[in-house]
C-alpha cells in the first residue's frame, strides 16, 4: 500500500475548531514573516475558518513551512518560530502630538511600553502574530487613550494597572489555552485605557 493510500483517509476526516485556530495562527505567523501579504491573509483566513474537512486546511499552508499538520491524533501546529526571551528590545510607542499604532501583520515583542502623552496609541492584534505566553505592556501616564483590539482567544490582564484620575475598560477575558496575555501594569494617569473585540459597540 502506498504513502498516499495512507493520507488519503486522513484528507477526507472533518476538521474541527482546534484545528482551523491552529492553521490560523500559523497564517498569521506567515504573515508576519512576510510570506503573505495582507490580501493573502485575509483571503486564507476566511477559508481557514470555512473549511470542513483536513484537505482544505492542507491546501492553505501547503506553500508554507510549518513543523506539523493537524490530524485525528495532533490537532495542533505552530509554524516555526523564534523562542521567547526577554532580553528582546522593547516595543515603545511615545505619542506625543500624533497618533502611534501598530496593525496589520506584525510580530509582537515580549515588552511593549506605551506612553499617551497628548496623543493615542492604538495596538491592533488582529493579524499579529505573537511567540510569547505572556506579553507585558506598561503603560505611561499621559492625557491621550491607549486601545487594544484583540483576537478571539487572546486574553489581557488589567490588574496592575492602577488607573489613577483615568478610566479603564477591560472588555476582553482570560485566554484560551495555547493564546497570549496581555499583561497591562502601569498608570494611565488622565488617560484612557480600553481592551475590546474587533467589532464591539457600546449601548448609549
Amino acid at each position: 500500500m502506498s504513502e498516499n493510500d495512507h493520507a488519503s483517509p486522513r484528507k477526507t476526516l472533518r476538521a474541527g475548531d482546534n484545528d482551523r485556530e491552529a492553521v490560523a495562527e500559523v497564517l498569521r505567523q506567515s504573515a508576519g514573516d512576510g510570506r503573505l501579504d495582507l490580501d493573502e491573509l485575509d483571503e486564507r483566513l476566511e477559508r481557514a475558518y470555512a473549511a470542513k474537512t483536513y484537505a482544505e486546511l492542507d491546501e492553505l499552508v501547503a506553500d508554507l513551512p510549518v513543523t506539523a499538520m493537524p490530524s485525528e491524533h495532533a490537532p495542533v501546529l505552530r509554524s516555526p518560530a523564534r523562542k521567547p526571551g526577554r532580553d528582546d528590545k522593547p516595543l515603545i510607542l511615545r505619542a506625543t502630538l500624533d497618533n502611534q499604532s501598530r496593525s496589520g501583520a506584525w510580530e509582537v515583542p515580549a515588552v511593549i511600553e506605551a506612553e499617551p502623552l497628548f496623543a493615542n496609541v492604538k495596538l491592533n492584534f488582529m493579524y499579529a502574530s505573537c511567540p510569547f505566553d505572556v506579553v507585558d505592556l506598561t503603560i505611561r501616564p499621559g492625557s491621550g487613550a491607549v486601545v487594544l483590539i484583540m483576537p478571539e482567544g487572546w486574553g489581557v490582564d488589567t490588574e496592575e494597572l492602577n488607573k489613577s484620575w483615568g478610566t479603564v475598560r477591560n472588555k476582553i477575558g482570560q485566554a484560551a489555552a495555547g493564546k497570549p496575555t496581555i499583561e497591562v501594569r502601569g498608570s494611565v494617569g488622565m488617560s484612557s485605557f480600553v481592551a475590546r473585540p474587533p467589532y464591539f459597540y457600546e449601548k448609549d
